[in-house]
């Protein structure tokens, strides 16, 4: 649920101002269970009006304000140092110095400030990697626009003359200087550290990605950058983050409350333009640290946040993934669909370290193209497209029944928890495209023990829908029906014909209301369409019964037998779980 904070100034004459909270227009009721609510300003309702009448708590270090300044970095270095030594959560569990199979040398002694070597550490002596510093990761958004990485045809002299810093993009330059400027020798940066016209090296170093950012000392994140001409630094003036007191009247008398420009500091990292990058995403949860050079540096580690404009965020909670706190895994990939990958068939890899990290904390749960086949499966097959754009890719990237198959936002229904079973998987495969298990895949399924109810999907020109709801869906003109399709691009939901029969597979009963009863007892399942031809050996024997997933489906079961029984023939729908008899297995690609 959204709330908007609006405010009075039709009569502004020094009085003080009349202050409103209300539900935003949009939405459902259904979203409020679990809701987190936040007040802050909006844009109709700029922060700067504030300003005409409200006191001004506090006030910044500076107003015009450079993050080239050396304060800029005196801070970052104080909350690097105060991180290394104090934060327990943050340590990296690095015994033995491991290292990127390369690194950016920034200090050779042998070169001057204008050169950096590419170092292979393959190389270097046991002695040489224990007593090698640290190093620092660049997060950085590619763009469109061609610029100097590492190739197979320079590798050699990269490796032995080394780079003239002045080839390279601006913000790998400027990354460069804040490298030396923290204290460090050595950089990793994706593009000159991974031969990029190797699909070998890719494989073998997109594997280790996990390693690459956890064992960082810190990351830097270009957060501002979409340009190769974008420079790391930025100018602001820092007055436009001074918070302000705003005086109210309540029932029980005069109170304060504290604004702050939320939106452009501690929270600026995930609405910038590198926020849009997928592989973003992993890095940023992975790395135990990172420096954010947005409009203003920001600091964030997995025990605190702060801003140098503004240090009383500190210790505010961030999404840095530490292994004392389960990850929340279906939030993170519903961020993540939202964001915009080069080639479509990275949605796995570019994720695939923080999956091995969440195996670790799983104690040996496969992992299932991005699904888990633990005790949460059943709910978590209950997921949905989030937008009309949603499209199936043209090219394999995962089976039907898991979110990456789908290109565009997906998420999981406020209905996924599990109070009646009515299906079991009973095995899941997933065959990998190569060497590791949490990247590409080529093949997949799932055997499930379950109840098909054939149906018919008429008229699906009168249904309506609600574009602004938490819940994208379609509303079937019956009532009780909430059809989610999968691919808003194809009409397959339409008609009853042999080509485009659908079934529907009842996964489990989903209560939200105390009593179990009324529009809150849900029968939640899958829309299933049969793959002719196909044959899958399961159990030792072929079996030609495999459906792939078209959409997902939920029907409100005391609306359902008050209305839909004379559309809906097969009465059996209400009567679940079932016995074994009554069951089949079937196959879901």
């Amino acid at each position: 649920m959204s709330f908007m904070l609006t405010m009075n100034r039709s009569n502004f004459d020094g009085k003080p101002q009349e202050l409103y909270i209300k539900p935003a227009p949009y939405g459902t009721n259904m979203s409020l269970i679990g809701a987190e609510i936040r007040i802050c300003a909006s844009d109709e309702l700029n922060i700067h009006s504030f300003r005409q009448f409200a006191e001004v708590d506090g006030s910044p270090r500076h107003h015009a304000y450079s993050t080239r300044h050396g304060d800029c970095f005196d801070f970052l270095q104080m909350h690097l140092r105060d991180c290394q030594q104090n934060h327990t959560y943050c340590r990296t569990k690095n015994p033995y110095q491991w290292k990127p199979t390369r690194l950016l040398d920034v200090g050779h002694p042998e070169l001057g400030k204008e050169n950096v070597l590419v170092v292979e550490t393959a190389s270097w002596s046991a002695e040489e990697r224990l007593t090698a510093s640290g190093y620092i990761t660049l997060s950085h958004m590619w763009g469109k626009e061609r610029f100097f990485t590492l190739l197979t045809s320079n590798l050699e002299d990269v490796t032995t003359s080394g780079i003239d810093i002045t080839l390279l993009r601006r913000s790998f330059q400027d990354a460069i200087h804040a490298t030396r400027k923290l204290g460090y020798r050595y950089i990793w940066i994706d593009s000159l550290c991974i031969i990029q016209d190797s699909v070998l090296d890719w494989e073998i170093e997109a594997g280790m990605m996990d390693k690459v950012y956890s064992m960082c000392d810190c990351s830097i994140a270009a957060s501002t950058i979409s340009s190769i001409k974008d420079s790391l630094f930025n100018s602001s003036d820092s007055r436009a983050m001074m918070p302000i007191r705003v005086p109210l009247t309540w029932s029980n008398g005069e109170q304060d409350i504290m604004f702050f420009a939320l939106d452009w500091h501690c929270d600026a990292n995930q609405i910038s333009p590198l926020s849009r990058r997928g592989w973003v995403m992993q890095e940023g949860i992975l790395s135990p640290r990172t420096m954010h050079f947005s409009a203003f540096p920001i600091w964030e580690c997995r025990t605190s946040k702060a801003c140098v404009a503004y240090t009383q965020c500190s210790n505010a909670p961030n999404r840095k993934l530490r292994d004392d706190i389960a990850f929340p895994w279906t939030t993170f990939v519903s961020t993540y669909s939202q964001c915009e990958l080069s080639f479509f068939e990275d949605k796995l890899v570019a994720i695939s370290g923080v999956a091995r990290k969440v195996a670790e904390q799983k104690a040996g749960t496969k992992y299932l193209a991005g699904l888990w086949d633990d005790e949460h499966l059943l709910g978590s097959l209950y997921w949905n497209a989030r937008t009309f754009a949603a499209r199936r890719y043209e090219r394999y990237i995962g089976p039907s029944w898991t979110w990456a198959s789908v290109h565009g936002q997906t998420g999981q229904s406020i209905f996924m928890q599990v109070d009646v079973a009515l299906a079991r998987v009973l095995f899941s495969s997933i065959v990998p495209a190569g060497d590791d298990e949490y990247g590409q895949v080529k093949d997949g399924y799932l055997a499930v023990r379950c109840r098909l109810f054939p149906m018919s999907l008429l008229n699906l020109e009168s249904f309506t829908c609600n574009i602004k709801s938490t819940d994208l869906f379609y509303v079937c003109r019956w009532g009780p029906w909430y059809i989610l399709p999968d691919d808003y691009g194809v009409r397959t939901l339409q008609g009853n014909t042999e080509d485009s029969a659908l079934s529907f597979m009842p996964l489990y009963e989903s209560h939200l209301s105390p009593d179990n009863s009324g529009y809150w007892q849900q029968i939640c399942g899958l829309l299933l369409q049969e793959v002719p031809g196909r044959s899958t050996l399961y159990d030792g024997a072929a079996t030609s019964r495999t459906y792939r997933r078209v959409g997902c489906a939920r029907v409100s079961k005391t609306e359902y037998a008050a209305e839909m029984g004379e559309h809906f023939h097969d009465k059996e729908l209400l009567s679940g779980p079932w016995d074994e008899g009554h069951c089949q297995t079937v196959i879901l690609v």
